[in-house]
């Protein structure tokens, strides 16, 4: 519907700080590659919600300190 809203609302709180490992060009966006600190492995959970620079991803590949998240341009 129009003016629906896709994701979570994101408030600024910063939990921890991480970094972009790899970015691979996929037929229709992007793959991205995210390390972070692994203190915080038990809080990511595999097609929940994490927010990048204020844009709500779902993570997949969730290991101990990694996770990858797809960015698709809005059709």
């Amino acid at each position: 519907p129009e003016g629906s809203l896709d994701g979570h609302i994101v408030l600024g709180h910063v939990d921890t700080v991480g970094r972009v490992k790899a970015i691979v060009r996929e037929r229709e966006g992007r793959n991205f590659t995210f390390s972070y600190p692994p203190e915080f492995s038990r809080y990511m959970v595999e097609k929940g919600t994490v927010a990048v620079d204020g844009i709500s991803l779902t993570p997949f590949q969730v290991t101990g300190a990694t996770f990858c998240c797809l960015s698709r341009p809005n059709p």
